[in-house]
C-alpha cells in the first residue's frame, strides 16, 4: 500500500482539532458550566450530561450505516464530514447560550441543546473516524494516521484546556459569567469550522469495501461486527477508558479550583523572575504537550517493533498505575503534580491512538462492508460511557455535599474530588489493560 503524504495526514488531523475545540469544551467544562455558571445542582447537571450525550450517541450507528451506504464521486465518508460542519457549529453556539427563566427552564433548554449538538456531532464525526480507516490499508500507516489525528485532537483540546478559563475572564470579566462563556464558544466555533472542512476535502478514500453495492441493515450488520474476532474486547476497553476519562476530565477542573489551588511553580530557583500558579490551565498545557510528543515520537516507532495490542496493554496499565498516585499528592505539591501529569501522559498516550488502529483491524475483518458501522458503534459506546462517567461524577459530587462557588468546601467533597482523578479512573484503566491484553494473547496464538 502506498505511503500517505504527511500533508494529507495533517489535513486529516486538523479535522479532529476542529471537532475537539468544541467537544472538549463540552467534555471538560459542560458540568462546570451547568453548576457554577447556570446554577444547576450537580446531580441534575450530571443527569443532563448523561441524557444529552446518550440521546445524541444513538445517532452513531445510523450515522455509520448511512455513511457506509453513501455512494458519491467524493467517496462514502467525506461528504458527511464537510456537509454537517456548519449545522454542528451553530448548535454548539446554542449549547452555551444562557436562556431566560428559572432553573427549570435552564435544565430543559440545556438538555435539548446538548442532545441536538451530540446528534449532529455523531453525523459528522462517525464518518470522519471511518475516513481514517480507509485512507490506507497498511497497519503502520494507520497507526501513523491515528497518531496524527490524536495530535490534532490534543492541540484542539489543549487550546480548550489552557485557554477557556483565562479567555472567559478576559472576554467577560469572570469565569462564572454566562456571556463570557458564549464569547469563548463563538471564538472556538469560528476556528473549528474551516478545520473540519479541510479534513473532509483533502484526504482520500483508498480502501474500498468488498461489496460496494450491498446495503446492510443495522440488524444484519451488528451480529457480523460482534462475531468478528476480538471486536468485543476492543470495544469494552473503549468503554473502560471512556468511563475513566468521564470521571477524571471534569474532576480536575474541581480539583484545581478547590483542592490544589494554592500550588505554585517557583521558577526563581532557576534564576527566572516568575512564580506561576499551578492551576488547571497549566496542568492542561503540560498534559497536552506531553501527550502530543509521545503520540508523535513514541507510538509509531514502538508499533514498528511490537503489535498495537501489546503497546496498548502497557499504555493502559501504566496509565492506571500512575493515575492512582494523584491521590497521594498534597495540595501544595505543584511540581510533583505536573511531573506526574507529564509522565502519565507519555505512558498513556499510545493507547489513545491505538484504540482507533485496533478498530480499523476489526473493520477489515468485516470485509470492509461495515467500516463506518464499526467506528459508529465505537463512538456510541465510548460517548455513552464517558457521559456515564460524567453523570456519576456529578451525582457523587452532589452526595459529597458540594456547594457551587463556596469559599470553603467540605472534607467529603475534597475526598471525592481526589478519588475521581486518581483511584476511580485507575480501576477502569486497569480493566482496559486486561481486555486489550486478551487481544494481544489471541494475536500471538
Amino acid at each position: 500500500m502506498k505511503k500517505i503524504r504527511t500533508g494529507e495526514k495533517l489535513a486529516y488531523a486538523v479535522g479532529d482539532m476542529g471537532a475537539c475545540l468544541m467537544l472538549d469544551m463540552v467534555y471538560l467544562f459542560q458540568l462546570y458550566y451547568y453548576t457554577d455558571v447556570l446554577g444547576i445542582g450537580a446531580a441534575v447537571a450530571g443527569g443532563i450530561v448523561f441524557l444529552g450525550r446518550a440521546i445524541g450517541s444513538m445517532f452513531d450507528l445510523p450515522a455509520g450505516l448511512l455513511a457506509d451506504r453513501t455512494r458519491s464521486r467524493f467517496g462514502r465518508f467525506r461528504p458527511w464530514v464537510v456537509g454537517i460542519g456548519l449545522p454542528l457549529v451553530l448548535v454548539y453556539l446554542l449549547d452555551f447560550c444562557s436562556p431566560f427563566g428559572g432553573v427549570q427552564a435552564k435544565v430543559v433548554y440545556a438538555a435539548i441543546a446538548l442532545s441536538v449538538f451530540m446528534m449532529l456531532f455523531s453525523l459528522q464525526n462517525t464518518p470522519y473516524s471511518a475516513l481514517g480507516g480507509v485512507m490506507s490499508g497498511d497497519e503502520k500507516e494507520r497507526a501513523s494516521i491515528s497518531s496524527w489525528r490524536v495530535v490534532g485532537s490534543l492541540v484542539g483540546g489543549g487550546i480548550v484546556a489552557v485557554g477557556t478559563l483565562p479567555l472567559a475572564r478576559w472576554l467577560g470579566g469572570s469565569d462564572t459569567s454566562p456571556q463570557a462563556w458564549f464569547y469563548v464558544a463563538l471564538v472556538l466555533a469560528a476556528a473549528a469550522l474551516p478545520l473540519m472542512v479541510v479534513s473532509g476535502v483533502v484526504p482520500k478514500e483508498r480502501v474500498a469495501p468488498e461489496a460496494p453495492k450491498e446495503r446492510l441493515s443495522v440488524r444484519a450488520a451488528l451480529p457480523t461486527v460482534f462475531r468478528t474476532p476480538r471486536a468485543l474486547p476492543v470495544l469494552l476497553a473503549g468503554v473502560a477508558y471512556s468511563v475513566a476519562g468521564g470521571f477524571a476530565s471534569p474532576g480536575f477542573v474541581y480539583y484545581f479550583k478547590y483542592f490544589s489551588h494554592g500550588a505554585v511553580l517557583d521558577l526563581t530557583k532557576l534564576g527566572l523572575p516568575w512564580t506561576i500558579p499551578v492551576d488547571y490551565s497549566v496542568f492542561g498545557l503540560v498534559s497536552q504537550i506531553a501527550t502530543g510528543c509521545a503520540v508523535l515520537f513514541v507510538t509509531v516507532p514502538v508499533t514498528r517493533r511490537f503489535s498495537a495490542a501489546q503497546v496498548a496493554t502497557v499504555a493502559y496499565g501504566g496509565g492506571a498505575l500512575l493515575s492512582s498516585l494523584y491521590f497521594l499528592m498534597p495540595a501544595s505539591a505543584g511540581i510533583s503534580v505536573l511531573t506526574l501529569c507529564a509522565l502519565r501522559s507519555v505512558i498513556y498516550a499510545p493507547a489513545i491512538a491505538l484504540f482507533w488502529t485496533l478498530l480499523a483491524r476489526v473493520a477489515d475483518r468485516t470485509g470492509g462492508q461495515a467500516t463506518a458501522l464499526v467506528f459508529g458503534l465505537a463512538c456510541l459506546v465510548t460517548k455513552i460511557s464517558a457521559a456515564a462517567g460524567n453523570s456519576l461524577f456529578g451525582c457523587g459530587l452532589d452526595l459529597a455535599g458540594y456547594v457551587p462557588n463556596a469559599t470553603e468546601v467540605s472534607a467529603s467533597t475534597l475526598l471525592f474530588v481526589r478519588l475521581s482523578v486518581s483511584l476511580v479512573p485507575a480501576v477502569f484503566l486497569a480493566g482496559a489493560a486486561a481486555l486489550v491484553h486478551r487481544v494481544a494473547v489471541a494475536e500471538k496464538a
